[in-house]
């Protein structure tokens, strides 16, 4: 079922970039429903552990006004420079073509990214 091999390859991916955030440092979370990766920026700087991050329990407040689209929007550019088009400003579509390896290279390209956007001061 394409629709389930989406779906798993989301969730595995959604993961491998939480960990990635982890161990990193990066108050941010990954997260979504089925085949969806949506990026959380913090921009309120709540206490947030990306493995557990439940973006039902915030406010819509706690998600920010414009001003985080131009995080997203950098992060976008880093990701593109890394070999990685996510599709749009606020997240990605994962689909049931992608492989493993694919996976493994988005988590990679996520690192990248994010130490290019601490390198400039974007995150700290």
């Amino acid at each position: 079922d394409a629709c389930a091999q989406a779906d798993a390859n989301a969730q595995k991916l959604r993961g491998l970039m939480n960990k990635v955030l982890e161990d990193e440092g990066v108050p941010w979370s990954v997260y979504g429903d089925y085949s969806a990766l949506h990026i959380f920026t913090n921009p309120a700087g709540l206490d947030v552990l990306a493995s557990s991050f439940d973006a039902s329990s915030l406010a819509p407040s706690d998600f920010g006004a414009d001003s985080r689209k131009s995080m997203l929007a950098k992060m976008r550019l880093a990701m593109l420079v890394n070999g990685v088009d996510l599709k749009g400003w606020r997240g990605a579509i994962v689909s049931a073509v992608h492989e493993d390896a694919d996976l493994v290279k988005t988590a990679d390209a996520w690192r990248e990214s994010l130490l290019m956007l601490r390198r400039e001061r974007e995150i700290a």
